[in-house]
This record gives structure tokens, sequence and C-alpha cells, in this order.
């Protein structure tokens, strides 16, 4: 999240952080150093989290160690789109130019500029999220479906 804060330094964007953790106090360090305007939100309850990616333009992850990419295909059903690290899972779940951007893990310029870029396509990037959020809950739903199926017949 350092990376975040660093990318948004010396723009009038504002950052929204939900979570919480030991980084926390260096990062609000470092949000006041650079006179960033962000606002950290703490834990937030599963049931408050559609609202929280509902309100947000571009949700941003910098992690590089993420294994199955939820949390970004939860903000694209909600219709936002992401801005990923290039990295792990997340180059499988954000699909580039289609639900968000990816950006070179480290490489705070990229990571701007993939933010900038989400926000000007903001409107058709949202429509896409929207539509993929369809087209997973059908294949999910088929998928429960299937294995409901394979039960009965095995029964």
């Amino acid at each position: 999240l350092g990376e975040l804060i660093d990318a948004t330094a010396e723009t009038d964007l504002t950052v929204v952080i939900a979570g919480d953790g030991p980084s926390r106090p260096t990062l609000e360090a470092q949000a006041e150093a650079l006179e960033c305007d962000v606002t950290f939100l703490g834990f937030l309850d599963r049931e408050e989290l559609p609202a929280f990616y509902s309100a947000l333009d571009v949700f941003v992850f910098p992690g590089r160690l993420e294994t199955q990419g939820l949390v970004a295909l939860e903000a694209n059903a909600c219709g936002t789109p992401v801005v990923a690290a290039a990295a792990g899972a997340l180059t499988r779940t954000v699909m580039d130019g289609e639900t968000g951007y990816h950006y070179p893990p480290g490489e705070t310029a990229a990571l701007r500029e993939a933010i900038d870029r989400t926000l000007t396509e903001q409107a058709r990037l949202r429509d896409l999220c929207l539509r993929r959020r369809e087209m997973i809950s059908a294949t999910h739903s088929l998928a429960q479906l299937r294995t409901l199926y394979d039960e009965l017949a095995s029964a």
C-alpha cells in the first residue's frame, strides 16, 4: 500500500484504505509526510464490502502474493475497475483493458499511469465489469448445478 500512497502523491486523488494491520502507522506517517489525501477506514465487515467497492472509482490492488484474486472479482462485481500488480492470480483475474489494468510491480510511475487511464475510461470499464459479473454468476451457478446433479447421480 505504500506504493499506492507514493503513486498518488502530488495528485488531487483521494485514497481510501480498508483493512487494518501492523503497517497502518507507517502508512499513515507516509501519507502525512507526502501530504496525500488518504482515509483509513480500518476493518470492514463482509456486509459492508459491496457498498465500499461500489463507492470507489477504481480499486487498486498492489499486492504481489494474491493466490485467488477474490477481492478483485468482488470489486469488479460491484462495477469497480481494478488496477492490479501484474503478479500472481491477478494476472488472470483482472482482464487488462476490460475490467481494469495491470502495472509492473514496484513501478510507481506505471501504477499512477494505470490509475489515470482507468479513471479516464471509468464508464467503459464499469460497464464491462458489470457484464462480466453476469457471466461469472451464470458460470458459477451452472457449476454448482452440475455438482448437485453429480452428487444426486452418485447417491
